[in-house]
């Protein structure tokens, strides 16, 4: 079952109709100077702590299980050495997660490994979304297409 943000969507329809131009992204790394140029997994919510960067190439991608994935970065541009979340396993640690992929991938974060269970569809360049519905935490599998 896809979860969205009704808020969000009916928030936009009323940007787009209204003829208010909408902003560009807001900073995916919280501290930093611009959105992130990958799929980011953050520990923390709002785009904190340490990070984990996923940059699908071309087709259809995943990482089945994120148990094999760790946060390694403490956020995307300001080369701290320790934060929040460093060196977890990525897997039912995330707190927000981003698509800034340049390559224009939707990316799906899935509660089960596998691809399975319940989802949240993110599109390329939507704001960082604070994993909801159930996800929070409880992110096990992403994909790409």
């Amino acid at each position: 079952m896809l979860f969205r943000n009704t808020a969000v969507v009916a928030l936009m329809a009323a940007t787009l109709t209204s003829g208010v131009a909408l902003a560009g992204p807001a900073s995916a790394t919280g501290t930093g100077a611009g959105p992130c140029p990958y799929v980011c997994f953050y520990y923390n919510s709002g785009g904190q702590g340490a990070t984990m960067l996923w940059s699908p190439s071309s087709g259809w991608q995943g990482i089945s299980d994120l148990q094999s994935s760790d946060f390694s970065n403490c956020n995307v541009d300001n080369n701290a050495v320790a934060c929040a979340g460093l060196g977890q396993t990525v897997k039912n640690n995330t707190a927000t997660v981003y698509n800034g992929d340049f390559g224009g991938h939707t990316v799906a974060v899935w509660y089960n490994s596998g691809y399975s269970g319940a989802h949240y569809t993110i599109l390329n360049g939507d704001t960082p979304y604070q994993l909801g519905n159930g996800l929070y935490n409880q992110d096990a599998s992403v994909s790409a297409w």
